[in-house]
């Protein structure tokens, strides 16, 4: 045997199961004394070739339209990447026409092919045939105009509103602020200037779990938004009441408050951060409590017609 690359002899590497092998001492390339048998009929290669150049090269005359590759694969049960492989293969040997056709009448949906290459004739395409060129459509949800706005009611409310837990002190800052989630999660005491009454949000936070460490949070730089809001009387009130909330709640759990988050206002009780899931999603009852149907935290409206929050 010689070697494909350099053409060198190649020199004998053992025998394995019977078979030897042999390895080019110039290339280290190692070569099998078995011949390659194909895992499929060479037939399936030619079918293949032709479907690409009928159905994909140009619009198939019986399905009247153009196929794709993945389209050829599902009809004749392969892998993509074999199909693609064998519509632009070129040189392949020579074969016997009507061995060929009477492979393909062998096969489970040789009609089909038959009539996709022009070989037979059919008033119309199969019910099989149609589920492969016709691609089902995807039912498009229609995305809902996220710059609602609560009612003047509901703002009264709003701001009226007793707190009574964090979550819900945080919710109403929130909204009042007009901000997106993710920027309120990452706010920290730091960030707000009380005599100029204003608030920035320098950081946005990612949460992410490991069995060991439980959920854990990761500052990203890359994605800060650096907005600056104007505080009402209302908002300095809710950030005032989060901050006593803090100091009580470190004060009466001691150890098992967390203080790693401590400078944090979205935090629950013992010191953990609500997380944007949270705030997104646990909201109804805060909703129900203030009577609000206004939807400003909706993204998508479903096809039930109700909305999922984001």
């Amino acid at each position: 045997m010689k070697c494909e690359i350099c053409d060198r002899e190649l020199a004998k590497n053992g025998i394995k199961n019977g078979v030897q092998y042999y390895l080019c001492t110039h290339c280290k390339k190692s070569y099998s004394g078995k011949p390659h048998k194909a895992s499929h009929h060479i037939f399936e290669e030619y079918i293949t070739r032709l479907l690409f150049l009928n159905c994909v090269r140009q619009i198939n005359e019986f399905t009247q339209t153009k196929w794709t590759i993945n389209q050829i694969a599902r009809l004749l049960g392969h892998h993509h990447r074999d199909i693609d492989k064998w519509a632009y293969k070129k040189d392949l040997p020579k074969i016997n026409r009507n061995e060929f056709i009477k492979y393909i009448e062998n096969r489970e949906n040789g009609f089909d092919i038959l009539c996709v290459l022009g070989f037979c004739k059919a008033t119309a395409p199969s019910e099989n045939l149609n589920k492969i060129i016709h691609r089902k459509e995807r039912e498009r949800i229609p995305k809902v105009d996220t710059n609602c706005h609560l009612s003047e009611a509901e703002y009264f409310r709003l701001i009226n509103m007793p707190l009574t837990n964090r979550r819900e002190a945080v919710f109403v800052l929130g909204a009042l602020l007009g901000c997106r989630t993710s920027e309120i999660i990452g706010v920290k005491y730091s960030d707000i200037n009380y005599i100029e009454k204003t608030i920035r949000f320098n950081r946005i936070v990612n949460f992410e779990y490991k069995k060991e460490k439980g959920i854990y949070v990761i500052e990203q730089d890359r994605l800060i938004t650096n907005r600056k809001y104007p505080l009402t009387d209302r908002m300095l009130e809710v950030i005032k009441w989060l901050e006593i909330d803090s100091e009580r709640n470190c004060q009466k759990l001691g150890q098992a408050f967390n203080m790693q988050y401590y400078d944090f206002l979205c935090i629950k009780e013992n010191g953990d951060f609500i997380t944007s899931f949270a705030l997104n999603k646990h909201t109804q009852d805060i909703r129900e409590k203030l009577n609000i149907t206004s939807e400003f935290n909706c993204r998508y409206k479903l096809k039930d017609n109700t909305y999922n929050e984001a």
